[in-house]
């Protein structure tokens, strides 16, 4: 009977211990020690290589790729500040001046009233009507920056005043040009339109209220 080294004669004494036929035994041997296939794992060092390679590629990217500001960071740079050389007045007149004809467009599409809550309220004319906190009610100005929970609002005095949406009333207001004027007018003929926003329903940026679906709610007194 072939051997094979130390192993195949420990393994041909196990076999003559046991009470099987000779020819049982050699067959053993054979099929289940000295010819058995041994399955080795293929080597994978050039799939590890390839997938060190993709995770640096993708750690790069990812470094790379540009991540919006948090706001402990837009804090600390300072860069959606308003500046106090941009506090004028006269800037927040040519604001408004350009949101007046887009108002104009929104009215002359149609009602207007799903219209005006997805519309963009920056350079709106705007008057605080109520609110929890008693030194913001009849505030007055022009909105220059909108966020999630506040309208940030330029005085005609050269103020901004942050006023938070939660518990205030807004009422906005333009000026739309009268259908019934003569052609061509002496003088501009324009009527002016006011309408009323609970800020408690007006909790979304102006970017996530065009795709808004907004639902009838009841109003809440203060």
């Amino acid at each position: 009977m072939p051997s094979s080294g130390a192993s195949a004669r420990v393994a041909q004494d196990l076999l003559n211990a046991t009470t099987l036929t000779e020819a049982r035994k050699q067959e053993q041997f054979l099929t289940k020690i000295e010819h058995k296939m041994l399955l080795l794992e293929a080597t994978r060092s050039g799939d590890s290589r390839l997938i060190k390679a993709q995770k640096e590629a993708a750690r790069i990217a990812k470094k790379r790729k540009p991540k919006p500001f948090s706001a402990r960071e837009c804090k600390k740079s300072g860069w959606d500040t308003i500046p106090q050389s941009s506090r004028d007045p006269q800037l927040y007149e040519a604001l408004n001046a350009l949101w007046q004809g887009y108002m104009a467009e929104i009215w002359a599409g149609g009602p207007p009233e799903a219209k005006l809550l997805k519309a963009d309220y920056h350079g709106a004319r705007v008057t605080v009507i109520q609110s929890s906190c008693p030194s913001h009610v009849f505030t007055t100005g022009i909105v220059i920056k909108e966020t999630r929970n506040t309208f940030v609002i330029g005085t005609a005095s050269g103020r901004v005043v942050t006023i938070p949406k939660r518990a205030t009333v807004f009422e906005f207001e333009t000026q739309l040009p009268n259908a019934k004027a003569a052609n061509p007018p002496k003088e501009p003929d324009t009527s002016t339109v006011k309408w009323q926003v609970f800020g408690e329903h007006f909790g979304y940026r102006a970017a996530e209220r065009v795709s808004k679906k907004f639902k009838g709610r009841s109003t809440i007194d203060f």
